[in-house]
């Protein structure tokens, strides 16, 4: 634990002197297209989902990373894959569970050949028993930026935990996030997160002043085991 805060003291001046790259949370819930004008049942139920809504506007980024890398050569072929995937995609209607899980089999695709830290994409659980449990998905971008959402409950009360984030930067093996300062704790203080990918595929993270985002006792610092 000592390493770990060390390393988080580290990062938070590194982030410091270079500046801050936070987006505000409510952007963040937003899918790639206006729910205004959402008619069919796999829009109506991305718009439904935060979760799925999130998952839709990452999957927008890496299509267009995907389509930059694919070149002349690699597009047609690429814009096939996605023609198949959006086929399959609407067999799951407004299901947010099925749409999720088609969610992240694409950008595990479309993000593959994008970096080093590529097989990072994914999804992620942790559950300690029945009242503690939680999951991540994280997205590996190809400016080896992170996005990350995390949703948790906490206790026989179900205290619930709720995070969307983009561009957390990479900190020598780890990645850091810091809050918007419109949404700082009762104290001024930003929300800080870290993500330490471990051997095996799993992540590690570690939060100081991110009560904003939680019910009175939620929590979401924990060991996620890839899905």
């Amino acid at each position: 634990m000592h390493d770990l805060l060390k390393t988080l003291a580290l990062a938070v001046f590194v982030i410091a002197v270079g500046g801050q790259h936070a987006s505000a949370q409510g952007s963040l819930k937003a899918p790639s297209f206006d729910c205004k004008k959402a008619s069919t049942p796999n829009e109506k139920g991305i718009c439904e989902a935060f979760s799925v809504s999130w998952l839709d506007r990452q999957l927008a980024r890496a299509w267009t990373d995907a389509i930059r890398r694919a070149g002349s050569e690699g597009e047609v072929d690429l814009r096939s894959s996605q023609s198949a995937w959006l086929a399959a995609r609407r067999g799951c209607g407004s299901d947010a569970g099925c749409l999720r899980k088609h969610y992240v089999s694409r950008l595990r695709e479309l993000t593959a050949n994008s970096t080093e830290f590529a097989s990072l994409s994914g999804s992620f659980a942790y559950q300690i028993n029945v009242n503690y449990s939680g999951t991540l998905s994280l997205v590996h971008h190809e400016d080896d930026t992170m996005a990350g959402n995390i949703e948790t409950v906490s206790g026989p009360s179900f205290h619930l935990c709720n995070v969307h984030f983009e561009g957390a930067e990479r900190i020598g093996t780890h990645y850091l996030w810091t809050g918007p300062r419109t949404e700082a704790d009762s104290q001024g203080r930003q929300c800080r997160m870290l993500l330490q990918p471990l051997p095996g595929g799993d992540v590690r993270v570690d939060s100081l002043h991110c009560s904003q985002h939680c019910g009175a006792r939620g929590r979401f610092d924990a060991l996620y085991k890839k899905n």
